[in-house]
């Protein structure tokens, strides 16, 4: 599998989600490519009008569900994506598991601040509203 420095997919789960009214979202998806839908492991949280995906804790592998996208060649735009997710988030690799049983690696930001079991999206799906 391609090492950090070639990923070449991004992992989304919140509001860089395909159809959604955000321009970094409509910049994603008019440069890059719909490859489907997967999973990644980690555990979810409501942040109010956003999600922040964890490492997973403990034995039990919780999956969270997103989009991936095939990123367009350079990295004008992972850059601009960086910014835009800002210190709270730190863009790592991760395997993303696609509704076939195929596996690949990708891009997906990691939240970084603490959180409480409170904010817990257990289902691992976000929608707006939670």
């Amino acid at each position: 599998m391609p090492g950090p420095e070639q990923a070449e997919f991004l992992f989304v789960y919140g509001t860089l989600k395909r159809g959604l009214d955000n321009p970094w979202s409509r910049r994603l998806w008019s440069e890059g490519q719909m490859v489907g839908e997967a999973t990644v492991s980690g555990r979810l949280y409501s942040l109010g009008g956003y999600p922040g995906l964890k490492d997973p804790t403990g034995r039990q592998a919780e999956r969270v569900h997103g989009e991936v996208a095939r990123l367009p060649e350079g990295r004008a735009l992972l850059d601009d994506l960086d910014a835009y997710e800002g210190d709270e988030y730190k863009r790592v690799v991760r395997i993303a598991t696609l509704p076939d049983g195929e596996q690949i690696s990708v891009w997906v930001y990691m939240y970084q601040p603490e959180v409480t079991e409170k904010q817990r999206i257990v289902s691992g799906y976000f929608a707006f509203g939670q």
